[in-house]
């Protein structure tokens, strides 16, 4: 599963523990009470500022990781740089290996200053050739001049850099500071960057400032549709990089332009700010206004639209303020977590929709960590959600992509995450007559009782244990074997969605309710005697020849709110939980 559903798993695994050891509910009705030592904290907002933190701070290498996400679309930064990012993803356009920055030309030594460490270091990386990016600026023949970063910050959707290029040029000193600010549109696929440049000097600062962009190939990307070649990439003029699918376009708001970029004049010991956007565009769309006056607000519309965005999240969902800065961060990093997976395109089969992190598919096993907090955060979104999974055929597809057109892979935990789902919708909304909503010429309610039927099906053993083969990717991404065929984990969750399956039946009158019932029981005796292991107070994987492997997974305290568990098995489970044992 990725970062961003392990990050909210984890939270799903502090409420659950949590909560069988306090007894108590994270829902609507005790909102933000996580312990004795937990206050409801409803004066606290999130904002960028409170959720950034510098580049040195976060842990990841690899700089495609920090992603600038604001509901719409995303870039990822290139770390070491000033301006560079790349990685745009707009559907359908998402170019992997596209590069950005800009290049400064000083016109009186006439010195190409750039913005390309990354470049360096990386070529460096790969074949131990070309100059070295700590030599550069040491007049080291062939290097580039480059600007040099000093700070970073991220925020959501929004990146800070600070840097300075301080070099003499026979006798004529070029100096100055730089700053820059990149945000994301949420209203049209573009970035902005905000550069602002405080010349050191006792004379004026000319430059000519050039966008420099490449990518091996510039394609559309759509799910479920034979990929066209495109036409090789062209720059068919300086600000602009273009194939016969997709262009990118660079435009900004200083009026004076030449053929190699914009004429930028920063006064004597003066600072200006000039505004760039790189707009991306199907190849047959109107190209762009070279000159946008209008970028910096833009960017006020961008800025306060994330900042909506926060705010509704935070007058929404429970304020949760406990004893310790870790855990408050990791409730607060999870809202946000959630709030990075919720994508408003016009284009996109339901807005919002909920991705899977940065991937652009909806998955209801990596969804069901979140709907508890999605049914309190936007239960509309979540009932939009469910039913997309339904119109995908629920026992035929996992992943569905931006446009709906699903493949065939299923994960067996699908089952029971999509319970889940719908148990948290129906437990805070109270909108039982979605069980009765027609999708696909069948009821809601008739949709769970048929997976519940094609689970025993496919799976089940005479003794009522659920066996789901040897292909543990199926099962669980662990990457490794051990944890197949009969698993506690989703055994046990199935106990669960037996149980709610009857209990349906039940205030229907529906004649199947016994039938659920009857799994359920032996189902949970079977789980007990079979699987669980005493000595080591967890639960193990049963093969069909009798052997039994024992793998240390989170997966397993899914279990913990089953409903079966006896209170010395949920505490042995969670006594588990130490440093280093995971």
């Amino acid at each position: 599963m990725n970062r961003t559903a392990k990050l909210l798993q984890a939270w799903s695994l502090v409420a659950t523990v949590t909560a069988v050891l306090a007894g108590i509910s994270l829902g609507a009705d005790n909102p933000g009470t996580t312990g004795s030592d937990a206050t409801v904290d409803t004066a606290s907002e999130l904002t960028p500022e409170s959720l950034g933190m510098p580049r040195t701070s976060i842990g990841f290498i690899n700089d495609r990781i920090i992603r600038l996400f604001n509901g719409r679309g995303a870039i990822s930064i290139r770390d070491k740089s000033l301006t560079g990012l790349q990685d745009p993803v707009f559907p359908p356009i998402e170019v992997r290996d596209y590069h950005f920055q800009l290049a400064l030309r000083e016109q009186e030594s006439k010195v190409l200053i750039q913005d390309v460490v990354p470049d360096v270091y990386e070529q460096m990386v790969r074949t131990f050739e070309g100059p070295h990016p700590l030599g550069l600026n040491f007049q080291t023949e062939g290097a580039p001049f480059v600007m040099l970063v000093q700070q970073a910050r991220w925020q959501p959707a929004s990146y800070f850099r600070s840097g300075t290029f301080h070099k003499q040029f026979n006798g004529h000193w070029v100096s100055f500071g730089i700053e820059t600010r990149t945000l994301v549109s949420a209203e049209a696929d573009e970035v902005y960057q905000e550069v602002r440049i405080r010349n050191r000097e006792p004379q004026p600062l000319v430059l000519t400032v050039s966008a420099e962009q490449s990518a091996p190939r510039l394609a559309l990307t759509i799910p479920g549709e034979k990929p066209v070649t495109p036409a090789p990439v062209t720059h068919p003029d300086a600000f602009t990089l273009a194939s016969d699918q997709v262009k990118i376009t660079v435009v900004n708001d200083l009026e004076q332009r030449t053929a190699d970029g914009w004429a930028w004049t920063i006064p004597a010991q003066g600072e200006q700010t000039a505004h760039f956007a790189i707009i991306f565009q199907r190849a047959e769309a109107p190209a762009p206004a070279l000159f946008a006056p209008d970028i910096a607000q833009r960017m006020e519309r961008a800025d306060r639209a994330l900042r909506e965005r926060l705010r509704w999240a935070s007058e929404t969902l429970p304020r949760v303020s406990t004893a310790s800065a870790p855990i408050n961060a990791l409730y607060n990093r999870c809202l946000l977590s959630v709030l990075e997976c919720r994508w408003m395109r016009e284009n996109f089969i339901t807005r919002p929709f909920y991705a899977v992190g940065s991937w652009t598919f909806t998955i209801p096993w990596d969804t069901s960590y979140v709907s508890e907090m999605l049914s309190i955060l936007d239960p509309a979104g979540l009932r939009e959600t469910f039913l997309t999974f339904v119109r995908a055929d629920l026992l035929r597809s996992s992943y569905i992509p931006w446009n709906g057109k699903a493949s065939d892979y299923t994960y067996s935990y699908d089952t029971f995450a999509r319970m889940r789902i719908l148990q948290d919708y129906l437990r805070q909304t109270g909108d039982m007559a979605f069980l009765d909503h027609v999708e696909g010429g069948t009821t809601i309610f008739e949709w769970m009782k048929r997976m519940g039927r094609e689970v025993i099906k496919r799976h089940a053993r005479p003794d009522g244990l659920l066996d789901f083969g040897p292909n543990s990717s199926n099962s669980i991404e662990l990457r490794t074997d051990g944890y197949q065929h009969v698993i506690a984990g989703t055994n046990g969750v199935a106990v669960g969605y037996f149980r709610q399956v009857a209990e349906w039946c039940r205030a229907r009158r529906d004649p199947e309710a016994d039938q659920f019932e009857l799994w359920a029981n032996r189902l949970q005796q079977s789980i007990n005697e079979k699987l669980w292991n005493e000595e080591a107070g967890w639960f193990d994987s049963l093969y069909p020849d009798g052997s039994r492997q024992q793998v240390w997974t989170y997966h397993i305290f899914d279990v913990l709110d089953a409903g079966f568990l006896t209170e010395t098995q949920q505490r042995r489970l969670i006594a588990h939980l130490n440093e280093g044992e995971f």
